[in-house]
């Protein structure tokens, strides 16, 4: 939380600001915002509410940190999924399916190309561009199949089971 002061008809009013993540967008996208704002959230009371506890419990966390969150949180690991689609105006829209470094993938979320670094997106259009190296072998008939006699070992002395030889 911060406390920040604003001028309103030539006098000071204090105003609670906390800093905010919001559901579903990444950390580059968290601000500081007043309960005012916040008061869209019919359940932002509540939060606020359990926010304060939790602070007062953990005394040491209410001075402000130069981090508010760690900064790997906002460096891209490595794109997942890229999706074109148009705007309101049906100019072209490119984003990306991020993941974060130090964030699980559940985290990942849909960015703008101009939010990302250039080397990422380029390191996943390369990635991108590969073609797999598969030889695809044909299935012989079924009247060619025979039935093993026995099994090859194979790593830690396994071998196939009687009904796999079929």
């Amino acid at each position: 939380t911060d406390l920040s002061l604003q001028m309103e008809n030539g006098e000071e009013m204090e105003t609670e600001e906390f800093y905010v993540k919001y559901k579903n967008f990444s950390y580059l996208h968290c601000q500081w915002a007043s309960v005012e704002v916040l008061d869209k959230d019919r359940r932002i009371q509540q939060k606020i509410k359990r926010f304060k506890a939790k602070q007062g419990q953990n005394k040491f966390l209410s001075e402000i940190d130069d981090e508010l969150f760690n900064p790997d949180y906002v460096e891209v690991d490595r794109i997942l999924d890229v999706s074109h689609s148009k705007d309101d105006n049906g100019e072209p829209v490119t984003h990306y399916l991020v993941k974060w470094c130090s964030l699980p993938y559940e985290d990942s979320t849909w960015e703008l190309k101009q939010d990302i670094d250039q080397a990422k997106i380029e390191e996943f259009e390369k990635l991108m561009s590969r073609e797999p190296e598969t030889e695809r072998v044909e299935r012989p008939p079924a009247d060619d199949w025979k039935k093993s006699e026995s099994s090859r070992e194979y790593k830690n002395n396994n071998k196939l089971r009687e009904y796999q030889l079929e």
